[in-house]
């Protein structure tokens, strides 16, 4: 395990230029090779978090930009020979958040960008007794909001687009049958407005709102297989603006989820699988021109959650990889005053914990990893 933090600032107030840097580094790495009576088991898991967090602001120059980036990864793989069955699992996690703000006040131009990314890629590859069965889980969000505000010529301009997709691909062959389901879900909202604001008073609501269900029930051969594929997309922007009161509040909410659940009995085995991906991001901003107060929030959380229960002629394996990730960043900041607090705090936890029973051996893995960044700085 490898953990890192590393803090720069270089300060200068005569010329009103400020340099803060923050990054944090965590890892874990951990690799077995397992052979038991002819069979032999391979896990992977990686997990790979990092923090940085720069800004450059000028206040003389009345020019702030702030940058806030967090990554985190979790990969597992895993690749199990039983009794001449092959079984392959491979899951992939990958979380993103990408904050820039560029902000000019004497020119009365603001511009905010807010990037989330979340994936979640599943994939399996199964033999057995000559029947081959292939998944593929594959769900993709993304929000982007960009915003060009200004505020001396009265002219306003928000952008806001949501994309959310959820691709899921299965060929089945058990005795001869052949079973291929797709399921593709497309869904996005664009929201352009360029307003001049005379009477100070702006209120918009952008809701969104994608569902897919599938469910199906399949009897081959006394075999039972049970598919429960639910995806959940929906994008909220409300925003009350007042130019004249100097009061601006802007809310962007992000809401994805990805759930599937398959019950498969095959020849008395007993598998069970339940891919759980959750993605949320929320950013809120309450901006006061005329008393140069500033305070930014936003909020990051993204978790994935995978869980299966494996029952192949009475060998009984269990797995369960949670990942969760969250990135706070709050800014308040007083320019009149010359105060300026920051606070970065970022969470990311990795729990990897396995129950292997095989002709009577017994395997039991846990890997835990928790790493935390937390900065606050009163200039």
């Amino acid at each position: 395990m490898h953990s890192r933090s590393f803090s720069h600032a270089n300060d200068e107030i005569s010329g009103s230029v400020k340099c803060h840097t923050l990054y944090t580094h965590s890892r874990s790495f951990s690799h077995a090779n397992d052979e038991i009576s002819g069979s032999v088991q391979c896990h992977t898991p990686y997990t790979h978090s990092r923090s940085f967090s720069n800004a450059n602001d000028e206040i003389s120059g009345s020019v702030k930009c702030h940058t806030l980036y967090t990554h985190s990864r979790s990969f597992s793989h895993a690749n199990d020979e039983i009794s001449g069955s092959v079984k392959c699992h491979t899951l992939y996690t990958h979380s993103r958040s990408f904050s820039h703000a560029n902000a000019e006040i004497s020119g009365s131009v603001k511009c905010h960008t807010l990037y989330t990314h979340s994936r979640s890629f599943s994939r399996a590859n199964d033999e057995i007794s000559g029947s081959v069965k292939c998944h593929t889980l594959y769900t993709h969000s993304r929000s982007f909001s960009n915003a060009n505000d200004e505020i001396s010529g009265s002219v306003k301009c928000h952008t806001l687009y949501t994309h959310s997709r959820s691709f899921c691909h299965a060929n089945d062959e058990i005795s001869g049958s052949v079973k291929c389901h797709t399921l593709y879900t497309h869904s996005r909202s664009f929201s352009h407005a360029n307003d001049e604001i005379s009477g100070s008073v702006k209120c918009h609501t952008l809701y969104t709102h994608s569902r897919s269900f599938s469910h199906a029930n399949a009897e081959i051969s006394g075999s039972v297989k049970c598919h429960t594929l639910y995806t959940h997309s929906r994008s909220f922007s409300h925003a009350n603006a007042e130019i004249n009161g100097s009061v601006k509040c802007h809310t962007l909410y992000t809401h994805s989820r990805s759930f599937c659940h398959a019950n498969d009995e095959i020849s008395e085995s007993v598998k069970c699988h339940t891919l759980y991906t959750h993605s949320r991001s929320f950013s809120r901003g309450n901006d006061e021109i005329s008393v140069t107060v500033k305070c930014h929030t936003l909020y990051t959380h993204s978790r994935s959650f995978f869980h299966a229960n494996d029952e192949i002629s009475g060998s009984v394996k269990c797995h369960t990889l949670y990942t969760h990730s969250r990135s706070f960043s709050h800014a308040n900041d007083e320019i009149s005053g010359s105060v300026k607090c920051h606070t970065l705090y970022t969470h990311s936890r990795f729990f990897f914990h396995a129950n292997d029973e095989i002709s009577g051996s017994v395997k039991c893995h846990t890997l835990y990893t928790h790493s935390r960044s937390f900065s606050h700085a009163n200039d």
